[in-house]
């Protein structure tokens, strides 16, 4: 039983960290992106993936520095149409590094993804604290007995002896039963 319970705060322990992991990753990008991205240009909308109710969820714009062009993406251009122009903020040194409105689409998911945090968060305390009750009641692996001090004894397959510590806890009749 010790396995289980320390597969299961292993297994919550490793979803916390990818999920860490993957916070801090997106909250770096945006950082940097604000940070780095200080000129700005216009650009034009080439698509919208639209979420519930018509709002924007996602924009790709595309423009043009020195004859090259570039893509940004957006996730705050709430009714944005396909062919609008938008300002897009970039890097100077590094132009592929963009954003087009006033939050990077990784700006604009954070809020999703604190949310996902928290109720991932919540959900391991309340599994952990879950699987250490269910493992108070198990019986002990060498001795057969149970917190309350009923003893488990298997004899053979399918038939278990159960012996009561109180004679009142105990059925009516004091046979082996089938389970």
């Amino acid at each position: 039983m010790k396995m289980k319970k320390n597969m299961v705060y292993f297994l919550s322990f490793l979803a916390i960290v990818f999920f860490v992991v993957g916070c801090v990753s997106v909250f770096r990008k945006t950082v940097t992106l604000n940070k780095n991205c200080t000129a700005t240009t216009t650009g034009t909308i080439t698509y919208v993936h639209y979420g519930g109710r018509h709002s924007s969820r996602k924009v790709t714009v595309v423009f043009q520095l020195e004859g090259k062009q570039y893509t940004a993406y957006s996730g705050d251009l709430y009714g944005a149409v396909k062919g609008q122009q938008v300002e897009v903020h970039y890097n100077p040194d590094k132009p592929s590094e963009c954003y087009a409105g006033e939050k990077s689409y990784e700006q604009s998911r954070s809020n999703v993804y604190i949310l996902a945090f928290i109720i991932t968060a919540l959900l391991v305390v309340f599994l952990s604290i879950r699987t250490k009750r269910a493992m108070k009641n198990l019986p002990d692996a060498e001795t057969g007995e149970l917190p309350d001090g009923t003893k488990i004894t298997f004899n053979g397959i399918g038939n278990v002896k159960v012996e009561y510590p109180n004679s009142d806890d105990a059925p009516n009749d004091d046979e082996d039963r089938l389970v």
